[in-house]
């Protein structure tokens, strides 16, 4: 067997086994949103990704400087449900980070533990957030956008895994939040 077949062959397994992990809803903690904000929210989000990334968009400062933003919000939340700690990594603006940031926090006692792990006093959860620019709409089109290229992929790998209906995915380290991330800027 050729080198690529066999590749193609384990990718299909590993996808085949993740799909089947996330089924199990014992292994995930549950997310309470109220009627009014599942009233309120897109169709193309899960209820935690949405809870987390509203209110973000893409402005014009950012469409300036023709550089899609990425950031990566991991964030421990206690057996009771409260978020005591939040680390960042990524390149997004200072008012982006402050807006997540906040919704992070403000997700405290929205978190319910009730079929996990008892030895367990804290879950973490990564959250992944990009914001993309249209390049041709804003003028960047010139500058090139390997960066923007590479990270709409890596987004688009990302969105499509296998969450469970709330938009959690069981990881080694904890939970991944289904990515958030805005809409391109156009001046159209």
């Amino acid at each position: 067997m050729n080198v690529k077949r066999i590749v193609f062959i384990q990718s299909i397994i590993l996808l085949t086994s993740i799909k089947a992990f996330p089924q199990s809803n014992d292994l995930y903690p549950d997310f309470e949103i109220s009627l009014t904000e599942s009233l309120h929210q897109s169709e193309l989000r899960k209820p935690i990704s949405y809870y987390l990334g509203k209110y973000v968009f893409v402005t014009e400062e950012i469409a300036k400087n023709c550089e899609t933003q990425y950031g990566e919000f991991k964030f421990r939340v206690n057996e009771k449900g409260i978020v005591d700690s939040l680390i960042l990594n990524g390149n997004l603006r200072p008012f982006v980070v402050k807006k997540i940031s906040d919704r992070i926090w403000s997700s405290s006692g929205r978190w319910k533990f009730t079929h996990l792990k008892e030895n367990l006093k804290s879950y973490w959860f990564t959250y992944p957030f990009y914001q993309f620019v249209d390049p041709e709409a804003s003028g960047c089109f010139t500058r090139g956008n390997a960066s923007q290229t590479n990270l709409k992929l890596t987004y688009n790998v990302l969105f499509r895994l296998p969450y469970n209906s709330k938009g959690l995915l069981k990881i080694k380290d904890g939970y991944l939040i289904e990515p958030g991330s805005t809409e391109p800027y156009s001046k159209r």
